[in-house]
């Protein structure tokens, strides 16, 4: 389904789960650990990312 996203649709997307890992986090460095977290738990950001998604829909 992201196969036929626009490419400004993918990177809203990328924007959106970038923040919603970084809202999840708290760390003094909170966008290194956002993107370690991304790295590590993939399964679990696009979780997340659903969620951020679902919030933003009603």
């Amino acid at each position: 389904m992201i196969n036929f996203w626009s490419k400004s649709e993918k990177l809203v997307l990328a924007e959106l789960t970038l923040a919603a890992v970084i809202f999840w986090t708290n760390s003094s460095n909170p966008e290194k650990e956002a993107y370690r977290h991304i790295r590590k738990n993939f399964k679990e950001t696009v979780n997340i990312l659903n969620f951020a998604i679902d919030q933003i829909s009603i």
